[in-house]
């Protein structure tokens, strides 16, 4: 634009600001890494396309560190920021379960990826899930089940859980 033959200066747009309530530390921080650089690769994409109706967006992350008590508190920081207009919520479905309360209060759409599925019928309108829920398999009576036409163990007969129990009786 030019006012008497000077161009003005074009103010940058404000950001979209998003929350992420995300496990940096504790035991599954490396799942956390790999959620948080997936989100920065999908913002840097957006942003480098122009952004979302022509502004940018920008993630603010909070550590969860794996437990659901800082969860809450990492949720309740972002939560009280209100430029943040949605939030990347956490992974596991216990730390959701744990932020379930102040959902409602915040009053802005969460994302989730828990498996759980009473999460999303528990009617909360401001929770949706962008993880498939797994249909649980079937079992035959003799501890073999079939799923798509091939056999499996059944879960009882598992070499994983029988490496798990021994380790536990240690």
């Amino acid at each position: 634009m030019l006012l008497a033959g000077f161009p003005l200066p074009t103010l940058a747009a404000e950001s979209i600001k998003i929350g992420m309530v995300v496990p940096l530390t504790g035991p599954i921080a490396d799942a956390g890494r790999y959620g948080t650089q997936g989100a920065k690769l999908a913002v840097e994409g957006i942003n480098a396309q122009g952004g979302v109706l022509g502004r940018p967006l920008e993630l603010i992350i909070e550590d969860d560190q794996t437990q659901n008590p800082t969860t809450v508190l990492a949720f309740t920081k972002l939560a009280d920021n209100k430029d943040i207009v949605a939030f990347l919520g956490p992974t596991r479905s216990t730390q959701i379960q744990a932020i379930a309360p102040s959902v409602p209060q915040a009053r802005r759409p969460v994302l989730i990826g828990g498996t759980d599925p009473t999460l999303t019928k528990s009617g909360n309108p401001w929770f949706f899930r962008f993880r498939r829920i797994l249909a649980p398999r079937r079992r035959s009576r003799a501890g073999e089940g079939h799923h798509r036409g091939r056999r499996h163990r059944s879960r009882k007969n598992s070499p994983g859980l029988a490496c798990r129990q021994g380790l536990q009786g240690r």
